[in-house]
């Protein structure tokens, strides 16, 4: 889809270049400023302030002076905040309440000339181009509608088929709803309705799933996540059935068409009176889709754009990019790879199957809390992954990630966070990542976490009830307690009665 406004972050496509990005919206303006051009990268500072400048442009057509003024000033400390990280010039993106106003241009001028920086303002199929570039971050769209709701329109994308068609962009930001009346009247019913009903071929998309961008979304995510008791709540890959998300909140916040304005408060007090509006719209935009499934992602725009620039994107696994920024390079390839082999070659003879990107990733991970106190591994690690913002992975790949990294500091569930993630698969699973986990844990007492040429000196073998460690060549570098208590507890954990290292020579 040739869109023909190509946007460009000023890192002269430096992988290792800081860079920022200025994002002027409809309820407020934020600054961020990221560390490197990569897959999801780390966030140095982020600030926003609330502008409330689609409320202005709804009212009177047009940005006044006064609120001008106000916009420069805080782009220009944004910019003096930016020059702290680095000497290159924030990318500034502005969406539907500067694209609407009738003196756009001028704000443009002014903007250059007190800045000396140009100002994009995203047209309407940019700004939905850049939402689905933002959900790649989370998921692997093949087919799905895409909703980027913001405080000053709805953007709709159709992906079909892995090919992306902007659909329309309606005034269904709450900026304009609430000019109209209250979440609940009878008049901002007729113009969601209304609006979405000129969307043509929106009753027959023949499409399940609806993918959220957007703080509304968001939020509505974090307050069905706490009605549902969700104990830990993490917006990233988090999908749910429609008519549960819908009439799960209904129920608690929105009883008999009123709002529980005190539930709302203590969940999301900035976003509280705006909420009730999305709710509204996304369930109308549910209904009359027909979809079935519904996906959130805390990415938005943003990091579509640090896709859109992204060189080579398509000959490398994000996924696996961040994991390897996670390691910090406290592991070789060649270790990684050894290590893979050699604990896959058991499974494989056992006919013992863990999906492929969770036990390579794991391998990558192995040593990443070595320098924590071993009391707090176990906690460090399972929260430590499961928060981590990955991209490409399913929620059951994260808790078994998770819980695979906590079994390579523990021999059994010992606490209360790695019990309830446990719960949400069955007991087979957790057995084989415990066994997976014990077996990372006695690869790092035979290597030490470096030395991959010792793993060529031994291999796993089931022996009846017993798991046996064969050793091949230098016996001594095998004699540990550490290694048989390691073997001892990797048998254990796949329900064998004994261990034994057996020297032997081949």
């Amino acid at each position: 889809m040739n869109l023909n406004q190509k946007i460009h972050l000023n890192t002269k496509g430096k992988l290792d270049s800081l860079f920022s990005i200025i994002e002027i919206g409809s309820f407020s303006i934020r600054l961020v400023v990221y560390e490197n051009l990569s897959f999801i990268p780390k966030t140095l500072f982020n600030e926003k302030v609330i502008t409330n400048i689609g409320n202005e442009v709804s009212n009177t057509g047009k940005v006044s002076d006064k609120s001008l003024k106000l916009l420069i000033s805080q782009i220009r400390r944004f910019m003096k905040l930016s020059l702290s990280f680095t000497k290159t010039t924030p990318c500034i993106l502005a969406t539907a309440a500067i694209r609407n106003a009738e003196n756009k241009k001028k704000i443009q001028q002014v903007l250059q000339e007190k800045t000396s920086t140009k100002l994009n303002i995203l047209s309407e199929k940019k700004e939905a181009e850049l939402g689905v570039q933002g959900i790649k971050f989370s998921y692997d769209i093949t087919d799905g509608l895409v909703s980027d709701l913001g405080g000053g329109s709805l953007e709709l994308s159709l992906v079909r088929n892995k090919k992306t068609n902007f659909i329309a962009s309606l005034p269904l930001g709450h900026i304009f709803l609430q000019e109209i009346g209250t979440a609940h009247s009878k008049e901002v019913s007729y113009h969601i309705k209304k609006q979405l009903n000129l969307v043509q071929g929106l009753r027959n998309l023949g499409i399940q799933d609806l993918y959220l961008i957007g703080g509304n979304c968001r939020a509505l995510a974090k307050i069905h996540m706490h009605i549902t008791k969700i104990k830990h709540p993490l917006i990233q890959d988090y999908k749910i059935q429609n008519n549960d998300f819908f009439d799960t909140i209904e129920k608690k916040i929105f009883v008999k068409k009123s709002v529980n304005e005190a539930l709302l408060r203590k969940l999301s007090n900035s976003r509280k009176n705006t909420i009730p509006y999305a709710f509204k719209v996304l369930k109308e935009l549910s209904k009359i889709s027909k979809i079935r499934n519904i996906f959130f992602t805390s990415f938005g725009i943003r990091e579509g754009l640090i896709y859109e620039n992204i060189q080579n994107k398509k000959k490398v696994d994000p996924f696996f990019e961040q994991v390897k920024r996670l390691s910090q390079s406290s592991i070789s390839k060649k270790m990684v790879k050894k290590t893979h082999k050699w604990i896959l070659k058991f499974l494989e003879n056992n006919k013992i199957k863990i999906d492929p990107k969770i036990t390579l990733s794991a391998c990558m991970l192995l040593n990443i809390a070595r320098d924590i106190h071993p009391e707090i591994r176990r906690i460090h690690t399972i929260e430590k992954i499961f928060y981590y913002p990955f991209s490409l992975i399913t929620r059951d790949q994260r808790l078994k990630l998770s819980l695979l990294m906590y079994f390579r500091h523990s021999n059994g569930l010992k606490d209360a966070v790695a019990k309830e993630m446990a719960k949400k698969l069955n007991n087979e699973e957790v057995q084989e990542l415990l066994f997976f986990g014990q077996c990372l844990r006695l690869c790092y007492h035979i290597t030490a976490g470096i030395s991959d040429k010792n793993l060529n000196y031994c291999f796993l073998k089931k022996n009846g009830l017993r798991l046996e460690l064969i050793v091949t060549k230098k016996k001594y570098l095998f004699a540990s307690d550490s290694i048989n208590r390691g073997l001892n507890n990797a048998a254990k954990s796949i329900g064998l009665k004994s261990s034994k290292i057996i020297f032997r020579k081949l």
